[in-house]
């Protein structure tokens, strides 16, 4: 009898879980396969394919284990007594595992804001409305004196200890950006850090924590510059993996790759939370512990690593329309430049009648902003020219020249030009031609990738317990000190404290016959005295003679000569980069690729350039996991 009605409980438990299985594959967007149970797991995986990956941080540990394909099971636990077990079929995508750094990053905006609760005293958020972010009963037993109490708002620390937050609350449509902004904003980067003023969460902040006793402290983000450790130059095409691969949406079902085991388990705790979570309101009484899969359950699961799996699969693609610069094309680059050049120097409006609120204009400003040297709100101020110009940039659709009488703005540019008296024509235009070939100066930054994804390495000082990098130039700079008191370095993470060193500007003269350079924070040149490298033009012999008018404009289609390759990737950062940092499009790896030295003076000869098929193996492993059912209780 007592056979039979475990019989009986055995098939009811099947037919749940065919159900289940159903929900699981709508869940998870992919399919999952059910794999015979089991109750005894390795600790560790074994055979000669496994791959063990080092900390980077902690001495002589390891962060995961893979077999150079995926990560495998790996110092975790699993119960037994199982009643069914289910195995992912695909990769946790980059899709997937963004889903996991949005909740990571609203959990520590809620943070912030609960514990900040605008410490600066401006529009001082209630404790009654600090209470409401919580799930609390109006009274409970207090664990330490073991008695009935009621709930105090007026203790937000005691009770934030107590009780877990109300994510799906409606304290969020109570709060406004006034009240916001001043307790997240330290959660985004420094302006120092901000690549083209871009406001930015910082994802050195992004900390998961986990574990009985919340003893696991995780950066969240993946490594996303891993791809471009290889990467030859900017915006190769490792480089640009490095930028889009994690981002872009046209590659949000692909595997997530740059995670070490840490962040791994990190994903599988929460992703194991929120099913639990999903299975408890659809009434199904069942527990589940997520892992990683053991080999055997991956020969199981006759899941076999195809060549898309394993290496990142690149196109074919003619690139020569793309790659080639026409005369046209390179004058439309000098008048964007031009009128560039006129807005700054009108802009700052030196000894001149133009009133600031025209010059306010210039930019995309807001009315009300918060400033984020003082901690306030402000009124914009059109007349604090040097502070408005640091916080925002131009909005080039704001027609200066209708708008402000010549009278006023020639005194300011009247420099520029090789006969000052001829800057207006006749239809009221400003001389483009007459501009001086000498004054066509272009700026513009790029983030140095390659340099930034380099590990460097580390040398262990007995003495004081912990690792220092050995190169803070070359590798992750993190100050690593202090180690055992911060757990959240013990991840297998390194970041950089300051990714300013990583954001490199390059000025240029671009005037073809001219060949004339600013060194910038990579430049390697020696200079006599004292003077820093990047206050000395490069400029050779002679580069500052007038060079002969290039003419643009009987030839337009014609590609454009006499152009340097430094030239050329200048051109391409703003026909392609810059408008990139802004549009989301549809091959980004391709749209703002650019050729190689070699490749470009070949375009510009009028040859075919093809980028043929290549695979690139994935830099670190992917990772799938196994869904382990139990009867609840």
């Amino acid at each position: 009898m007592k056979s039979l009605c475990y019989l009986a409980l055995f098939f009811f438990s099947i037919a749940a879980l065919a159900q289940f299985d159903k929900k699981l594959e709508k869940q998870f967007q992919s399919e999952v396969k059910q794999l015979p149970v089991s109750n005894q797991y390795p600790s560790r995986p074994t055979g000669k394919e496994v791959k063990f990956y080092p900390s980077t941080t902690v001495r002589e540990d390891t962060t995961g284990a893979s077999n150079e394909h995926e990560f495998l099971l790996f110092r975790q636990t699993v119960p037994t007594g199982e009643v069914a077990k289910f195995i992912k079929t695909s990769y946790v995508s980059n899709n997937e595992y963004q889903e996991f750094i949005d909740w990571v990053l609203d959990s520590v905006k809620m943070e912030q804001i609960y514990v900040n609760h605008n410490i600066y005293g401006h529009d001082k958020l209630s404790d009654d409305f600090i209470a409401s972010m919580l799930i609390h009963p109006d009274v409970y037993i207090d664990p330490e004196t073991n008695k009935e109490v009621v709930f105090n708002p007026s203790k937000p620390l005691v009770n934030r200890a107590l009780f877990y937050f109300n994510y799906d609350g409606k304290w969020r449509k109570k709060i406004s950006d006034k009240q916001m902004v001043p307790a997240i904003n330290d959660l985004y980067l420094s302006p120092f850090e901000r690549f083209y003023k871009r406001k930015q969460i910082d994802e050195r902040h992004l900390v998961y924590v986990y574990g009985e006793d919340n003893n696991y402290m995780v950066i969240a983000t993946p490594d996303r510059d891993v791809w471009a450790q290889n990467s030859a130059y900017p915006y190769d095409f490792l480089y640009n993996l490095a930028n889009h691969y994690s981002r872009s949406e046209s590659y949000q079902h692909l595997p997530v790759i740059g995670l070490l085991g840490t962040q791994v388990q990190a994903y599988l705790h929460y992703k194991q939370r929120m099913l639990q979570q999903q299975l408890n309101e659809k009434g199904l009484d069942y527990e589940v512990v997520l892992t990683l899969p053991t080999q055997q359950e991956l020969e199981q699961g006759d899941i076999v690593p195809q060549p898309h799996e394993t290496h990142f699969i690149r196109g074919e693609k003619n690139m020569r329309d793309q790659w080639q610069i026409k005369n046209y094309e390179y004058w439309e680059f000098l008048s964007w430049v031009q009128d560039s050049i006129l807005r700054e120097r009108i802009y700052r409006n030196y000894e001149s009648k133009i009133d600031d609120e025209v010059i306010a204009n210039f930019l995309n400003y807001v009315d009300i902003y918060y400033d984020e040297v003082d901690l306030t709100w402000h009124e914009f101020d059109p007349s604090d020219l040097s502070k408005n110009r640091e916080l925002w940039s131009f909005d080039y659709d704001f027609k200066w020249k209708k708008k402000i009488e010549s009278a006023k703005f020639l005194p300011l540019i009247q420099e520029l030009f090789n006969e000052p008296d001829k800057i207006i024509l006749p239809n009221g235009d400003i001389n483009h031609r007459d501009f001086k070939p000498s004054k066509y100066f272009y700026t513009y930054y790029w983030e140095d990738l390659g340099r930034r994804a380099q590990l460097g390495k580390l040398r262990w000082f007995e003495e004081e317990e912990r690792y220092y990098p050995e190169d803070d130039w070359v590798g992750r700079d993190l100050d690593l000190s202090g180690l055992s008191k911060d757990p959240q370095y013990n991840s297998g993470i390194r970041r950089h404290r300051d990714y300013n060193i990583y954001i490199i500007d390059e000025t240029i003269g671009l005037y073809p016959g001219i060949e004339c350079e600013y060194c910038t924070k990579l430049c390697e040149h020696e200079y006599e005295g004292n003077l820093e490298a990047g206050d000395k033009e490069k400029c050779p012999d002679g580069s500052d003679k007038t060079p002969k008018e290039y003419d643009f404009w009987s030839q337009p289609d014609r590609p454009v000569q006499g152009i340097t390759y430094r030239q050329a990737l200048a051109y391409y950062h703003w026909r392609y980069q810059k408008q990139a940092i802004y549009n989301k499009t549809e091959l980004p790896l391709y749209n703002d690729l650019v050729p190689t030295e070699e490749q470009f003076k070949r375009v510009q000869k009028g040859e075919l350039i093809v980028e043929k098929e290549k695979s690139y193996p994935y830099p670190t492993p992917r990772f799938r996991y196994v869904i382990h059912v139990y009867p609840k209780g």
